[in-house]
């Protein structure tokens, strides 16, 4: 898939020509043409011999090779698979190689670094795939050896295909098939279900929920978490000894991981109610900005004929200059008179 990621003007041909075998491959005439090529007197024995091999050993009776025709075969029709591989090496952005090539990386730390990380998810994809059509082999091990010689290919369903109809064991078939069903559906399960542990720590906040996810997945971005007095400023996480922000769109899950909430101090209005009262230089001041967990800071005197001003009230407590934002939101200061 990498030698076939490299755009040539044979490409399309390359790919094509990789592709075909996996929709050929499986079918009766590709068998009974693998099982002449590796006859006594097939293709195989004649080009060893045009070199000066002289081999006339049957490949499908020996008990030592029968098995590596199939497998022969079956590695013939890895196209599919590769063009899963391909696709997923086109998604990998070309920016994280530049980087890598800036900080000195070569090709083959780039590839353990880069690339093999990445392609965790399709890798684990395809080795899902290639067991569960392990287990589905038939047309070939039927047609070519039929389970010969001595049952050296023998496969699962080939094995209870003879017992449920040439043994006219059905029973036993039955069984076979239930316990091939539960196998691959086990092995789908711990597939699907595996990953790493990701925790959010809200930190005093809103609970947020944690999750699992397979190894090279983008994390998807929980909801916003609430904490009152106080905004939200991102994901954080430690990476060799610092703390910094995790990026949801950009960033893949290598391990189990803390993400922890950033909260910032939030701002907010407080308004004045003069109560009849005005400024010193009779204008008022309708509204000042201030933060939660800090002081007021400097506040408006006001003045009212006949009336001394006796400070700041929220709520029956003296707001003075010294005292701190408690509030978590907008409130109004009420001026009081004696």
């Amino acid at each position: 898939a990498m030698l076939l990621l490299k755009s040539t003007k044979m490409t399309g041909f390359y790919r094509a020509a990789y592709y075909l075998p996996s929709i050929i491959g499986g079918s009766v005439a590709v068998a009974i043409l693998w099982k002449r090529m590796f006859a006594t007197d097939g293709v195989i024995n004649k080009l060893l011999q045009a070199v000066g091999i002289n081999c006339t050993m049957s490949w499908l009776g020996n008990t030592k090779t029968a098995i590596w025709v199939l497998i022969i075969l079956a590695v013939w029709q890895f196209g599919s698979s590769m063009l899963i591989f391909l696709s997923g090496l086109k998604q990998i952005p070309v920016s994280y190689y530049e980087a890598a090539e800036v900080d000195g990386a070569g090709k083959v730390r780039q590839f353990f670094s880069i690339t093999l990380p990445l392609l965790s998810p399709i890798i684990l994809f395809n080795l899902v795939m290639q067991i569960i059509n392990g287990f589905m082999v038939f047309t070939q091990a039927q047609i070519i050896t039929d389970g010969g010689p001595v049952n050296e290919t023998l496969v699962y369903i080939l094995y209870l295909y003879q017992n449920s109809f040439k043994y006219y064991e059905m029973g036993y078939g039955s069984a076979m098939a239930w316990i091939l069903l539960v196998i691959v559906g086990m092995i789908i399960f711990f597939a699907v279900r595996g990953g790493f542990n990701i925790v959010y720590d809200t930190d005093g906040g809103s609970e947020v929920a944690a999750r699992k996810v397979r190894y090279g997945e983008f994390l998807t971005e929980p909801e916003t978490p609430y904490k009152p007095g106080y905004t939200f400023d991102g994901w954080y996480t430690e990476k060799e000894g610092e703390t910094v922000l995790w990026y949801f769109q950009s960033e893949k899950v290598t391990g189990d991981m803390t993400l922890t909430a950033h909260w910032v101090p939030a701002q907010f209005t407080v308004k004045f109610d003069y109560d009849g009262g005005t400024g010193a230089d009779g204008s008022t001041v309708e509204s000042k900005q201030v933060t939660f967990g800090e002081t007021y800071g400097e506040l408006p005197t006001p003045v009212k004929e006949g009336s001394a001003f006796g400070g700041w009230e929220y709520s029956g407590q003296i707001i003075t200059a010294d005292t701190v934002v408690q509030m978590t939101g907008e409130h109004v200061l009420t001026a009081t008179w004696n």
